[in-house]
């Protein structure tokens, strides 16, 4: 059995989930105790990487002809909660708990910050809708979670240059009192927390829990740059832990230290290099993760890289531009310029619909722009091809609240032609008769 290294890093052109689980699996598990993986626990960022890495470990076991295995306890940070800080082996004592009053839920919050909103507008003789105060109210509750995320007073807004915006930042003080006064009073009353605020103390309290009592089975966080203050510095004792082990996401280990201390906040590596000297550790102290073998793109990635260089070390390229052409870092790589976004879209569906006609090929759309996704979906529809969008459906655009918002919509238009006509032709209105009875009444009205 190999012993995983304190601080690893997982390559770029590696899958990271099933490198993750493949891992564990050949230090962990034991043929004689099928209990042995129970006895580690995974902290991942998000839920969505627990999903992923949940479903690699199937992979990873199927691969080896097991057809039961006993998970890992794995369970994200980034929304930890007090359900998963109270799992066997993983929990506060009762103390610490008790000592961290609950949160508030976000619909809570966002009304009752619409209240306080509505209250500070009217009281300054300005008309308070409720659809704005509930807007603005959002907007307020993610300020707040950013602020405690970010560990920065509330309090310190009053000095913020006041001489430079004199009598705008003034009347934004005024506004935002509601943050600085109202608020925390409210929540006083209440007995509770802001979200972020609660989930920042749970993750000290883990910290510090564990810096007294060292946890005697494996802990290992992956996936994670620490970029949450509170997240960073439970990283930092669960990598002076005994049986701590910490998993980078793509570190680049093979930068020039000129170019690697020239790292600005705006660079993809700045987050890691940032944990990395949080924790204490140097970059040459990360090894690369057992059991993952080199990617098939170094070369794409090592291009990728030298193009983010930073511009305080780009008079290196070209002594570094002779080693990129010794491979062929774009093989493989296609770009098409599309004329409007409707042909990108069926550039896109046509591309994913050839690959379904080869059985051993796949293929993957990644992209951030949900209006493209949605295109693109819309234009498989139809070739017959139904995709799995992993970011979900927006409630809005569900069939049901789409209907709703229909109903709403004309009614506060006091049943105008336009929106009465969407709400009748929606394949949710029926009257109690057939859908093509009601379509054709929706026609002669419309006509």
């Amino acid at each position: 059995m190999t012993r995983l290294p304190r601080l690893s890093t997982i390559a770029p052109g590696v899958p990271f989930a099933d490198a993750l689980a493949r891992g564990i699996m050949e230090t962990f598990a034991q043929e004689d105790d099928p209990l042995a993986l129970t006895d580690v626990l995974i902290l991942l960022p998000t839920r969505r990487a627990v999903r992923a890495t949940t479903e690699a470990f199937g992979r990873v076991a199927a691969a080896k002809g097991m057809t039961t295995v006993l998970l890992p306890r794995i369970q994200p940070l980034g929304d930890v909660d007090e359900e998963v800080l109270m799992l066997e082996g993983f929990a506060l004592d009762a103390e610490a708990e008790l000592a961290v009053p609950p949160a508030i839920d976000e619909m809570g919050r966002a009304f009752a910050l619409a209240k306080l909103v509505a209250r500070k507008m009217e009281a300054a003789g300005t008309p308070a809708p409720m659809d704005q105060c509930v807007t603005l109210a959002y907007g307020l509750g993610q300020f707040i979670d950013t602020a405690h995320t970010e560990r920065v007073p509330l309090n310190g807004l009053k000095e913020l240059v006041p001489e430079r915006f004199a009598e705008h930042w003034q009347q934004t003080l005024k506004f935002l009192e509601i943050v600085l006064e109202a608020w925390p009073r409210h929540l006083e009353s209440a007995g509770k927390l802001n979200p972020a605020q609660r989930r920042d103390r749970l993750l000290g309290a883990l910290a510090a829990r564990w810096q007294q009592h060292p946890p005697a089975h494996p802990v290992i966080a992956a996936g994670t740059t620490g970029s949450i203050p509170a997240t960073a510095d439970l990283l930092k004792v669960i990598a002076g832990l005994e049986t701590g082990h910490i998993v980078l996401p793509g570190l680049d280990c093979e930068a020039p230290a000129r170019a690697w201390d020239a790292i600005e906040p705006s660079h993809p590596q700045f987050g890691l290099r940032a944990l990395l000297a949080h924790i204490g550790a140097a970059r040459e102290a990360v090894e690369a993760w057992p059991y993952s073998a080199p990617g098939k793109t170094q070369s794409r990635q090592r291009l990728i890289n030298e193009a983010l260089r930073p511009s305080a070390a780009t008079d290196e390229w070209i002594s570094t531009a002779k080693e990129l052409g010794k491979g062929d870092p774009t093989a493989g790589l296609s770009f098409l310029v599309a004329r409007h976004s409707g042909e990108e879209a069926l550039a896109i569906a046509l591309l994913l619909r050839e690959a379904v006609e080869a059985p051993a090929r796949t293929a993957a759309l990644v992209t951030p722009d949900r209006t493209l996704a949605r295109r693109v979906s819309a234009e498989l529809k139809r070739f017959g091809l139904a995709i799995d969008d992993s970011a979900g459906l927006p409630l809005d655009q569900t069939p049901a609240a789409a209907f709703a918002l229909h109903l709403v919509e004309a009614a506060a238009a006091d049943w105008a032609p336009v929106p009465l006509l969407a709400l009748l032709k929606h394949p949710l209105f029926h009257v109690g008769k057939t859908r093509a009875a009601v379509r054709e009444a929706v026609d002669a009205i419309e006509l």
